[in-house]
């Protein structure tokens, strides 16, 4: 039994009426029970996580767009962060994680070694994905 399945049975005890949803790597994914009804309710493919546990998810970056799906669907869930901290799924949540996203690009850049084409197209994302988070 992998070690987030267990975690995952741990915490469905503690949270039986809540979708729990896993940072995993570049993506969130949904297990078992949670993962079929995911499914069912908003057409998530489900895969396998190991030989008997099924699994459903999304890439990281598109997490407002399937926290507003969910909710649509009125299934409440909770984020289990890397080291299996449950958070809140509050839009101030998954706004300030897009911000960190924006801001950890930010930081990465080396502003000596950047053409002026490649900033610009840097800018125009950061700004496109702002009036999306701006717009929510």
């Amino acid at each position: 039994m992998s070690k987030l399945y267990k975690k995952y049975l741990s915490l469905k005890t503690n949270y039986p009426d809540d979708m729990l949803l896993f940072n995993n790597g570049l993506f969130y994914i949904f297990l078992e029970k949670d993962a079929k009804l995911v499914s069912e309710k908003i057409g998530l493919k489900l895969t396998y996580l190991n030989s008997e546990v099924q699994k459903c998810g999304f890439p990281k970056d598109t997490l407002p767009k399937y926290s507003e799906l969910l909710e649509k669907n009125h299934l409440n869930f909770k984020i289990i962060e890397n080291d299996f901290t449950v958070v809140e799924s509050s839009p101030d949540y998954i706004h300030n994680s897009q911000i960190k996203k924006i801001m950890d690009l930010i930081q990465s850049l080396d502003i000596n070694d950047i053409s002026p084409l490649k900033a610009l197209g840097i800018l125009s994302d950061m700004k496109e994905e702002l009036r999306y988070l701006k717009d929510e």
